[in-house]
């Protein structure tokens, strides 16, 4: 076995085109990765810093009142815009949702604009940021009467001149608890809860009113954002409603609950640890989004298994090979292994050129750190260098049951280019007919069987977490989970070899 073995390795790494074909799949692993990272640098240098747009839009504004002095709300947007600056307000900063409110109201005051009665002069609402498409951590009090309008600008004033988040908090806990009744009682407790967590774990809220703004201040400012997800995870499974890719509400499905709810418990855990989350410009965060090489290294295994039995047949070596004192099997198992080392040089060469390409882009910093990850259906607290090499083990089984499907494909055919053409079609074909088939899932709910499939279950990544602790969790059938797909996997890799062996074991060589 040791000799067919080395001569399987002889006359595969002999070819040029085996090595051509793994540096095309590294280099474009590491330009993606380069130029994502250069790219998100030089967006971040090209977008003006927060004071900088400060002073623009204090500027434009000035400028409208300059040609129409009766315009009150750029009249105040512009002394909204001199305080931030003056005071050194970031757009992250609370107070943000505190300056925009007072001089929103003021304008109000200022207008004289007739006000609707209601029985306590207030109406509360969760506010809803535009800018960043997630709700904001402050309340809309909207005040009805001339009296509830000018004490509220007072209460304003106040917090801004005392400059006392936990005030700020305190004060949205009484608002909230004062809603009116078109609020739930389930969301108006989420909040609450919420409020109470910034309080007890002395954690700043992040205001999301100026997103648009650059704003690099604030190493903290992770915490508020964990309490977000916590939020918006608890909202939604309250709801039962979840975003899919189209960007449209549907139904939660079994899976997509237990994923959110594995999000909301990592979020707390990350809380209660202090663990700050990965950034997809660290070193680890390059390190994570290295792994979608793994798809390109498919392509080498597809093209090299397609053709590794149907050369012989092409070349008429196979007789060679049969007329040695090795059984077939033998020769074949001495194929597959070496595929399978063909696979696992791919997978290092992977794994070492982004760790030395993120490495000297980001000088290594926080390869030790720890992270919450929500995975296998626990929250996990482990090295995140460790979870990136669990993510290269786990996505080497999709690439193995391609490289099957083109091996049974050439013992089955004998014809590499048959062989290599039909599993390229029916990979990204099968990529094709899934999207498809979750559209339609989406639409009608789940359609029986389809989960069997295998490019059902090829997509492995939708199960682990990326950067940030998120799951994409598949659309297509809520009773899949990640066991479920290796587990189907597993038996298509079966099934493939064993169709493959078959078919070169008892075929007769003409």
């Amino acid at each position: 076995m040791g000799k067919l073995i080395g001569n399987e390795r002889r006359k595969l790494y002999k070819k040029v085109s085996t090595w051509v074909l793994i540096g095309i799949v590294v280099v474009l692993n590491l330009f993606v990765l380069v130029v994502g990272k250069i790219m998100t640098d030089r967006n971040n240098g090209y977008r003006t810093s927060w004071l900088e747009g400060y002073i623009n839009d204090m500027r434009h504004a000035e400028r409208v009142v300059k040609d129409d002095p009766e315009n009150l709300y750029n009249l105040n947007q512009a002394a909204m815009f001199q305080y931030m600056i003056d005071n050194k307000i970031p757009p992250s900063d609370w107070r943000t949702d505190v300056v925009s409110e007072y001089y929103n109201l003021l304008t109000l005051q200022m207008s004289g604009a007739e006000l609707s009665q209601s029985t306590d002069g207030f109406d509360y609402q969760n506010s809803y940021n535009y800018w960043s498409g997630q709700q904001s951590s402050s309340l809309s009090i909207t005040p009805k009467t001339p009296e509830a309008l000018a004490a509220r600008i007072q209460q304003l004033k106040t917090l801004l001149d005392g400059n006392d988040w936990r005030e700020y908090l305190r004060q949205q806990i009484v608002y909230i608890e004062q809603t009116a009744s078109d609020v739930a009682e389930q969301e108006k407790a989420v909040e609450l809860e919420l409020l109470n967590l910034y309080l007890d774990m002395g954690i700043q809220p992040v205001s999301q009113t100026m997103s648009y703004y650059l704003d690099d201040e604030g190493d903290e400012r992770w915490k508020a954002k964990q309490v977000n997800i916590i939020r918006t995870g608890r909202l939604a499974l309250l709801r039962g409603e979840a975003e899919n890719p189209y960007g449209e509400n549907t139904l939660m499905n079994k899976s997509q609950r237990a994923a959110k709810q594995l999000e909301v418990d990592a979020a707390l855990e990350r809380l209660r640890t202090d663990s700050a989350p990965v950034e997809t410009t660290d070193f680890l965060g390059m390190m994570d989004q290295s792994t979608m090489g793994m798809s390109l290294l498919s392509l080498v295994l597809m093209v090299t298994a397609g053709g590794i039995i149907a050369s012989e047949f092409t070349s008429g070596t196979v007789k060679l090979l049969l007329i040695t004192p090795h059984r077939r099997s033998k020769i074949f198992w001495a194929k597959t292994t070496i595929l399978l080392e063909l696979t696992l040089i791919g997978t290092g060469a992977l794994f070492a050129t982004a760790f030395l390409v993120s490495g000297a882009m980001t000088g290594f910093a926080g390869i030790g750190s720890w992270q919450v990850l929500p995975l296998f259906g626990h929250t996990l607290h482990l090295p995140y260098f460790l979870y990136v090499l669990l993510k290269y083990i786990i996505l080497i089984l999709p690439v193995l049951v391609y490289g099957a499907l083109a091996l049974m494909l050439s013992a089955v055919t004998r014809k590499g280019a048959v062989a290599i053409s039909v599993s390229l079609v029916l990979m990204y074909g099968g990529s094709m007919v899934m999207t498809i088939l979750t559209q339609l899932a989406m639409q009608y709910g789940t359609i029986p069987g389809v989960k069997f499939l295998v490019f059902a279950n090829t997509e492995l990544g939708n199960y682990l977490p990326s950067v940030g602790g998120s799951i994409a969790m598949p659309a297509l059938d809520g009773t899949m989970t990640l066991g479920f797909s290796l587990a189907v996997l597993a038996a298509y890799l079966f099934c493939f070899m064993w169709v493959a062996r078959d078919s070169f074991c008892r075929r007769d060589i003409k």
